[in-house]
């Protein structure tokens, strides 16, 4: 009977340590998928940073809109996905104003106002002789053309050609972003090429 009672004595002691050490193996297995997870989430958040401020600065708001939305519905709400919303709106903001500035620009051209064109440029010698040629042009009978800005970060680039009889002259204009306000970088005349 004292063996017989060792015995399962013994065999409960067995299948006790058993049960334990596979919940314990449980435990470790369930922490060690924690810390993956969030290793993996430390992973993905610099990955979107890096596709998100690609797009950002290329200027590229209809993919980092859609990228944001596809990634808050696949993902959630994250801090990264929500400061990037934030930077979008007011990126969009900016674009804008960019464009009223070259509609502004293109107006007062077919307006001959040149004088109010001087608000939009930054001072520098470049940009006082193309105002000075403008002077020259009657802009009277002149076809105005302006193309879509490229951007980049907080500058933009676009041509502006003025056709006036049997010429065409063409203009690259440099714009900066700064304390918020777009403004005329520089002008450079583009030479024609026969």
């Amino acid at each position: 009977m004292k063996k017989s009672l060792i015995t399962k004595f013994f065999i409960i002691m067995l299948f006790s340590l058993f049960i334990i050490g596979c919940s314990n193996f449980s435990y470790v297995e369930n922490n060690s998928q924690v810390v993956t997870r969030k290793l993996n989430k430390n992973f993905d958040e610099s990955k979107l940073k890096n596709k998100y401020k690609n797009l950002y600065d290329n200027w590229e708001l209809d993919t980092l809109k859609f990228e944001l939305e596809t990634d808050e519905q696949n993902i959630g709400v994250n801090k990264v996905i929500e400061t990037y919303k934030h930077l979008l709106s007011k990126k969009i903001k900016n674009y804008e104003n960019l464009q009223v500035l070259i509609e502004t620009i293109k107006k007062d051209l077919e307006d001959e106002n040149i004088d109010e064109l001087q608000s939009f440029f930054v001072s520098s010698p470049k940009n006082f002789y193309f105002k000075k040629k403008l002077n020259t042009i009657s802009l009277e009978e002149v076809n105005i053309f302006v193309n879509e800005p490229k951007l980049y970060k907080h500058s933009a680039t676009n041509i502006i050609g003025l056709n006036y009889l049997d010429r065409t002259e063409y203009f690259d204009i440099s714009y900066v972003f700064k304390n918020s306000v777009w403004k005329i970088k520089s002008v450079t005349e583009k030479i024609e090429k026969r």
